[in-house]
C-alpha cells in the first residue's frame, strides 16, 4: 500500500503543478490533454489499490499523513483558482469525466 500512496503522491504533486501553470483560458486549453491524463493516472491507480485490497484483505490501511491532507489542501485551492477562470469548471470536468467513470465502477 506504500507503492500505492507514493505514487498517488507524485501524480498528485504533477496535477498541482500543471495547474499552477495556467493563468487563462488558453493556457487551460493547452494543458487540458496533460490533465486529463493525470485524472486518469490517478483514477487508474486508485482502481489498483481497491483491487489490490480485496485481494489482500490483512494488508494495513494506511493513516493520512499531514503531507496528505497538505497535497490535497494545495489541489483543492489549484482546482478552485482554475475554476473560476472563463470556461474553468467546463474544461475541468472535461478532463475529469473518464476518470469518475472508472471511479463510479468501483464495487466495495
Amino acid at each position: 500500500m506504500d507503492e500505492f500512496r507514493d505514487e498517488g503522491e507524485g501524480i498528485t504533486n504533477s496535477l498541482i503543478n500543471e495547474l499552477k501553470k495556467i493563468r487563462n483560458r488558453d493556457e487551460m486549453i493547452i494543458e487540458a490533454p496533460r490533465i486529463k491524463k493525470l485524472f486518469d493516472d490517478l483514477s487508474n491507480l486508485m482502481v489498483g489499490a481497491h483491487e489490490y485490497r480485496k485481494k489482500h484483505p490483512n494488508s494495513d490501511i494506511l493513516e493520512l499523513t499531514s503531507q496528505n491532507h497538505l497535497l490535497c489542501d494545495q489541489l483543492r485551492e489549484e482546482l478552485t483558482r482554475v475554476y473560476l477562470m472563463e470556461g474553468g469548471r467546463e474544461i475541468i470536468e472535461k478532463c475529469q469525466e473518464e476518470a469518475l467513470k472508472k471511479l463510479s465502477q468501483i464495487k466495495s
